[in-house]
């Protein structure tokens, strides 16, 4: 049975988590580390090398720069907006999170200010 399967009547959610099994449920690490890559080769993403293969951490990663670099881009204030990536994260702090404010984000090439003083007026 596939996710467009599934009548979402027939799902009762029992957490909060934001990707949840077909059950409801929070989604077991085991599980979607063994899905992962059958979905990588599915979708005929090649690892560059033996090193560099897709990784699910890498689309958190992407998201989490995506989402800051459509903020900055958006012009509205990023700090207000910081704890609300954080939780997507699961960091308790939004200083936590300071360190996908860093150059190579480009969010500080475009002008952005600091990420000490982002993740200060967040906090």
């Amino acid at each position: 049975m596939g996710w467009s399967d599934v009548d979402e009547a027939d799902i009762s959610v029992t957490t909060p988590a934001l990707l949840l099994s077909t059950a409801g449920t929070r989604l077991a690490y085991v599980n979607v580390s063994v899905v992962f890559p059958k979905l990588v080769a599915r979708a005929g993403i090649a690892a560059r090398s033996g090193r560099c293969r897709p990784r699910l951490h890498d689309m958190r990663h992407s998201f989490a720069v995506a989402t800051l670099l459509g903020w900055y881009r958006d012009g509205g204030p990023i700090p207000p907006r910081l704890p609300r990536l954080s939780t997507y994260l699961g960091h308790t702090e939004p200083k936590n999170t300071y360190w996908y404010l860093h150059e190579g984000s480009g969010i500080a090439s475009d002008g952005c200010e600091t990420a000490g003083r982002l993740v200060g007026a967040a906090a």
